[in-house]
């Protein structure tokens, strides 16, 4: 019996999501927050705290997800949001999610 064509296209669809999921680079999400912020990027480091170094609000953070979203066609669960405060969270997120198990 063939597979619904329907199929084949929803694992396209998941396919192109995890590899723009592991396209996006540290850089990108430095990006990300330092206009979200509306700072320099020299000042978003891997390990800076969004919300103690940079003083991220929730409405900015709220933003940040919402851009980061964008750029990977996906959308986080809130407690995966949640547990994002450095870039470098974001890149454990990121590639939790893409990796194939």
């Amino acid at each position: 019996m063939l597979d619904p064509p329907d199929r084949h296209l929803r694992a396209g669809a998941v396919a192109a999501k995890e590899k723009k999921m592991s396209m996006i680079t540290d850089r990108d999400v430095r990006e990300m927050v330092a206009n979200v912020l509306e700072v320099n990027v020299t000042e978003v480091e891997s390990e800076t705290s969004f919300h103690v170094e940079l003083e991220m609000d929730s409405l900015q953070k709220a933003e940040f997800i919402v851009a980061l979203e964008r750029a990977c066609d996906a959308e986080f669960a809130p407690a995966d949001a949640a547990e994002i405060d450095s870039v470098r969270d974001v890149m454990r997120l990121l590639d939790e999610r893409h990796r194939v198990p």
